[in-house]
């Protein structure tokens, strides 16, 4: 089978009642706040001023951190999402991982780690500001619309989502099934635009193969869950029963998961005794050694495939392969998310705190960071863009259907082929029935009429779309292919 190309922020403010020009400033201020953001390092210099009148003047026997700790829970207590951003900028405060979470918002993202969730088809996590599209689903709605590994979301429903509330976006974007969200998003080429998606039950399938050139297996992981090793060895079997011996493992634009799932995987190709990944805490003596437990009873010669979005559990997986010698690794330096979050109940409020607690190491026992690891072997892809003449044009003379032969018909299947639809021998110009799904498919999603019919207007459609696409040149995907044949 051939593989397609793939397409507290408050202004503190003060006056001595004897001075007028600092109730001229108090004055600018409040009315700056109210159309921008006030810059931390401001807001930090009038804490700071504040506090040191409050101490010089002996206006109260509280200490610093009494004050803080008052104003923080009179502003929690306000209500219910005055405390969940409170507790959430607490928790950011250890690092950029920890957050804090609501009795709703932790109980759906257990829904993801058991394999099943809702929503619009994407695998995303906080990088900074933003929560950064790591993969989409194939088939689903985010897919559909053309959003990409890489994309920020920005806005939900009209509600910001950058900065604390980064890590409240994917609660935001789920919902009920069959009902819209209105999504924006910050393109890679700085572009913002606006999608309206329809959630839809997703079943979370983490793990899907195919082969190439009936001699290497190709495995392609989205994300790691608790179901992902079982899919994983089901796949090793199948391949296994064929006689197949090489193996690709594509962990491009995985963010990770659960650490169940990473050992399932590592389990199935690791040898009795070796290390798949060890974990450190803070306190003296808190380190954790996870070794395999038995042989395997695969041998394939692997190439692990890696990107700049591989992180978390995917590199636990990739350097234990790697490291103990069991393949390469091929692509561009990975992510470098070497930290584990441990989840802990709050009571009296039912929220849970999700905290920084450990740190891991790979087999030989490197730290990766905010550093990431190297490839085997460095291979950057490129992007491909058409120009009209690099591409067959339609006669615009006929409109073909569900069995006529035509050579419009060549041109349709090779250009539909490359917008990833399902088309069966393109060498063929029958207009036969895997022809006539395409067509319908895409001049739905094309706000065409949706009959099969290959008229002018959709063939026009159909060479546009291609032109204005942006095609993946798989240059890491073709070196794995070489390097495993040459084995």
């Amino acid at each position: 089978m051939k593989l397609k190309k793939r397409i507290l922020s408050a202004a503190l403010s003060f006056a001595l009642v004897f001075s007028a020009p600092s109730f001229v400033f108090a004055e600018e201020v409040a009315e700056n706040a109210e159309s921008q953001a006030i810059p931390e390092l401001t807001v930090k210099q009038g804490y700071d001023t504040v506090m040191q009148l409050i101490s010089l003047m002996g206006l109260t026997e509280k200490t610093k951190n009494d004050i803080a700790k008052e104003v923080l829970i009179r502003l929690a207590s306000e209500n219910p999402e005055a405390l969940s951003k409170v507790f959430n900028e607490i928790a950011k405060s250890i690092d950029e991982y920890s957050s804090y979470y609501t009795e709703e918002e932790y109980k759906a993202m257990q829904i993801d780690l058991t394999g099943k969730s809702g929503g619009i088809g994407i695998t995303a996590s906080v990088q900074g500001d933003y929560l950064e599209i790591v993969s989409v689903i194939p088939g689903g709605a985010a897919d559909i619309a053309g959003l990409e590994s890489g994309d920020k979301i920005v806005e939900v429903d009209g509600t910001d989502v950058t900065g604390a509330m980064a890590e409240k976006a994917v609660e935001l974007v789920r919902g009920e099934i069959g009902q819209s969200v209105d999504v924006k998003v910050l393109r890679k080429n700085g572009e913002i635009t606006a999608h309206t998606l329809v959630r839809v039950e997703i079943t979370d399938v983490t793990v899907s193969a195919t082969t190439i050139d009936d001699e290497i297996g190709y495995i392609r992981i989205t994300h790691f869950s608790n179901i992902t090793g079982g899919e994983f060895v089901t796949y090793l079997d199948e391949f296994k029963e064929k006689g197949i011996k090489k193996l690709i493992i594509d962990l491009r634009n995985n963010g990770g998961g659960t650490l169940e799932g990473a050992l399932g995987v590592a389990n199935s190709i690791l040898d009795k005794d070796e290390v798949i990944v060890s974990f450190k805490g803070k306190m003296e003596g808190d380190e954790t050694t996870y070794k395999d437990e038995e042989d395997s009873i695969y041998d394939f010669d692997i190439a692990v495939l890696v990107n700049e979005y591989t992180a978390s559990a995917s590199e636990v997986v990739t350097a234990a392969i790697v490291e103990n010698n069991h393949g390469i690794s091929i692509g561009n330096q990975t992510y470098g998310k070497a930290t584990v979050q441990g989840f802990y109940p709050i009571g009296g409020i039912n929220g849970v705190l999700k905290m920084t607690v450990n740190a891991y190491f790979t087999p030989l026992g490197n730290s990766i960071n905010k550093v990431g690891l190297a490839p085997t072997e460095t291979v950057t892809n490129t992007i491909k863009i058409y120009e009209p003449d690099e591409l067959d044009n339609f006669t615009y003379k006929t409109k073909p259907q569900l069995g006529d032969t035509d050579d419009n018909v060549l041109i349709a299947k090779k250009l539909l082929s490359m917008l990833n639809y399902d088309i069966s021998d393109e060498e063929s110009n029958v207009f036969d029935e895997k022809l006539d799904i395409a067509v319908r498919e895409f001049q739905a999603e094309n706000d065409l009429f949706p009959y099969g019919v290959l008229d002018m207007t959709t063939q026009t459609y159909i060479r546009n779309k291609v032109l204005d696409s942006k095609f993946l040149d798989d240059k890491q995907l073709d070196r794995a292919v070489e390097y495993l044949k040459s084995k």
